[in-house]
């Protein structure tokens, strides 16, 4: 691999330096220095200059995984209101498949 397509990150170019053995180095790291490399240009390809602040985004997930949950919360409710309204709409065509004509024949 050439030398110039070395990804710039900061930790890596720190232990690259220090490292003595760069090709070694490269070899033991290189699955993720091969992701570090894609999402780099995943993120040049966007646009992206600065990435977002962690402890935000990990405020934000967590905002999220919240609602998430609050919602599930109300699709169970909706779900379980659904299927009773299933078992009345079952009850009611039971009760209206039923002719007066077969009523009374059954009383008679």
């Amino acid at each position: 691999m050439k030398q110039n397509s070395e990804p710039k990150g900061r930790i890596y170019d720190l232990q690259a330096r220090i490292a003595k053995d760069k090709a070694k180095f490269r070899r033991e790291h290189e699955s993720t220095l091969i992701l570090y490399e894609a999402a780099a240009k995943a993120l040049k390809e966007q646009g992206v200059k600065k990435l977002p602040d962690l402890y935000a985004l990990k405020a934000e997930y967590k905002r999220l995984a919240e609602e998430k949950e609050r919602l599930y919360e109300r699709y169970g409710e909706a779900k379980k209101q659904m299927q009773e309204y299933g078992i009345i709409k079952q009850n009611v065509d039971g009760i209206l498949r039923m002719t007066p004509g077969k009523e009374w024949s059954q009383e008679l």
